[in-house]
């Protein structure tokens, strides 16, 4: 399989060099995996650089693997291997912002995977022995979440979009008034003639062809689904267009024919406004995916756990990260017995806080000012101690003689 990178970089995910303090700082950059685990609650860990694409040894349980050379490496089976040495998560070191898709066959090795920039890699960890940093990636909360579907106008990559709401759905009814469809376009680089269409504000709207599949045609072809999505208007409305959409998406394939057939049992006129897609498309490039308040989310598999988080107070049926951890505990600010594990963040690392720092940069050889009785500080002034006292008594001895 091919690899496809699309540049991408997201402020919501919290990366943060924790220790030594020289590099203390939030906000590094980081690339998003399609695979492994999106860490909403939380982690932490110690870097142990690899320069090659094989683990040999065991690795301590707070380990997190980084990778600096990822030359003939499938960073997926890399991830696999990380996990069954008993790592906690990779970082990948890369040449510029990029996602990382799965680049090889394998189970999803449900760990942290995240990428950083050769630039950071040099600037804040490269020439270190110890670094420790934290990762979470941010779900915002609301009353109710609003949810925001950005297809990209694949129908391959677009169902599986669908498929994953549609299983929300099915378990806590999503309101069609929380529910906002569109299609991402770009107006270059592409094809007027085969890939665009003028629309009202007599700007293109363009989509990439798909082998035997021009743009326009797959223009035309989403065009009519959203003319079906602007029509209905039912108590039941979500049900019916996640459902038209799998049904489409599954048996037409870009042939307006067929969606014309699949229209007809829902009693909603073929009629198109030619301008409809002015509501609906974006100026963005990107994959198709959910956006929940606000929040991108590439991981199907995951949606259930971020849509729970998303709520101010998660419904009926939303699963603990762990027995007892309900969300009203983790979200306090005080360390649960229930939550403090891998799965539950430490309770969103609140039970790793220890003595005004995290308890993991006591003692680990670096002096860190804000950590309240560091050894290592302490050990750094019994040195200035001694070189002071060495310097007075060296004064004394040549003012002695």
């Amino acid at each position: 399989m091919v690899t496809l990178f699309f540049l991408l970089w997201r402020a919501q995910a919290g990366f943060r060099v924790e220790s030594p303090d020289d590099y203390k700082l939030s906000g590094i950059k980081v690339e998003l995996a399609l695979f492994g685990n999106p860490t909403f609650y939380g982690n932490y860990g110690k870097i142990k650089e690899f320069h090659v694409c094989k683990i040999e040894e065991l690795l301590e349980y707070e380990t997190i693997v980084l990778l600096s050379n990822t030359s003939n490496c499938c960073i997926l089976a890399f991830a696999n291997e990380v996990k069954s040495k008993g790592g906690r998560g990779i970082i990948v070191v890369q040449d510029s912002p990029t996602i990382i898709e799965k680049d090889c066959k394998g189970d999803d090795p449900n760990i942290m995977v995240v990428g950083i920039s050769k630039d950071n890699y040099k600037r804040y960890i490269k020439n270190h022995k110890t670094v420790w940093i934290t990762y979470q990636y941010f779900i915002y909360q609301s009353t109710y979440p609003y949810i925001e579907i950005k297809f990209t106008g694949n129908i391959t990559e677009d169902i599986k979009v669908i498929k994953s709401l549609l299983k929300l759905h099915s378990k806590f009814t999503i309101p069609w008034k929380s529910l906002r469809f569109n299609i991402m376009c770009n107006s270059d680089s592409f094809n007027s003639k085969t890939d665009c269409i003028q629309n009202l504000k007599n700007t293109s709207v363009c989509l990439e062809s798909q082998e035997s599949i021009t743009g326009l045609s797959k223009i035309l072809f989403y065009r009519h689904i959203f003319n079906f999505y602007q029509k209905i208007d039912y108590s039941n409305s979500t049900s019916i267009f996640l459902n038209f959409l799998k049904s489409v998406f599954t048996n037409c394939y870009y042939d307006i024919d067929c969606l014309f057939n699949i229209t007809k049992n829902y009693s909603v006129s073929n009629y198109v406004d030619p301008n409809i897609l002015d509501r609906y498309f974006i100026y963005e490039q990107g994959l198709s995916r959910i956006v929940l308040n606000t929040i991108d989310l590439y991981w199907p598999e995951h949606l259930e756990s971020a849509f729970c988080l998303s709520f101010a107070s998660p419904p009926n049926g939303c699963e603990f990260c762990s027995p007892g951890c309900s969300y009203s505990i983790l979200r306090n600010s005080n360390c649960s017995v229930y939550c403090d594990n891998l799965n539950c963040g430490f309770s969103n690392l609140i039970c790793q806080k220890a003595k005004g720092c995290y308890e993991f940069m006591l003692g680990d050889g670096n002096c860190n000012e804000m950590c309240i009785d560091d050894p290592d500080c302490n050990q750094d002034k019994e040195y200035l101690r001694f070189f002071l006292y060495s310097v007075i008594a060296s004064c004394f001895v040549i003012f002695a003689l």
